[in-house]
């Protein structure tokens, strides 16, 4: 059989402007997703997961975890970039500094990392 390897993305936050996006939840909504996404991989078999130790992102796996009776390895490095450093930003404003994080990645032009910090963090996790 062909294996994957398949990066799954943290489901839809419950969106608290006056917390840092590393604390937030799944919301209902990310909830329902999460189920559907869980569903959706079942013709891959899943066999490992391994999730970031954020709060969203422990959820998802969670709940993708329960519909195949897998453990889950949490592994610090994993994280979203880092900044928590920052308020809530706008969509619209948010967009824009993300295209920037990665026109230019050795500058810290968003958050408290490089895009190529965070691509090392993310490689040696």
């Amino acid at each position: 059989m062909k294996k994957y390897l398949i990066l799954v993305k943290h489901s839809l936050p419950k969106i608290e402007k006056n917390r840092p996006a590393n604390q937030w939840e799944l919301s209902d909504d990310g909830r329902v997703l999460a189920q559907k996404l869980a569903v959706r991989l079942n013709r891959y078999q899943p066999e490992v997961i391994f999730c970031s130790v954020e709060p969203k992102a422990k959820q998802t796996a969670e709940i993708i975890a329960a519909k195949h009776d897998l453990e889950i390895q949490f592994v610090e490095g994993l994280h979203e970039h880092s900044r928590s450093n920052l308020g809530y930003l706008h969509s619209d404003q948010f967009q824009v500094a993300v295209r920037e994080f990665f026109e230019k990645p050795s500058m810290l032009v968003f958050g408290s990392e490089t895009a190529d910090a965070c691509h090392a963090r993310f490689h040696q996790a």
